[in-house]
């Protein structure tokens, strides 16, 4: 295991869907656009393999040698890992902030012009 409660990581990822959905709606009802899903990933870098065509992730995810070696490249440093939605949260919070969306990318606020 990872070390955590299974209850404990089943309401870490709760949250984090909700807030995924959160910022999903917002950014749909501020730009009338459906954000785009993130492509799925082709490999796994940490296992240093490529998926299968119609690859099912959590096949391979959830295996006692893929999660060793995530916790090892956590250990050393080697990965930060995103609570899932981050982008879309992210992107939501600059629009709440002032950024705009141009060519679905965020562009930030610009410093020292202010609206008021």
């Amino acid at each position: 295991g990872i070390g955590l409660q299974k209850r404990v990581v089943q309401v870490w990822f709760q949250n984090a869907r909700a807030k995924e959905k959160k910022a999903r709606l917002y950014l749909q009802q501020v730009t009338g656009v459906e954000p785009d899903m993130p492509p799925a990933p082709h490999g796994c870098r940490w296992c240093n393999m490529q998926y299968p065509e119609n690859f099912a992730i959590q096949e391979h995810i959830f295996q006692a040698s893929h999660l060793e070696n995530v916790k090892t490249a956590i250990e050393q440093g080697l990965y930060d890992p995103e609570s899932p939605g981050v982008s879309l949260t992210q992107q939501a919070e600059a629009l709440q902030n002032g950024g705009m969306m141009q060519h679905g990318h965020l562009t930030p606020p610009r410093q020292g012009q202010d609206s008021a």
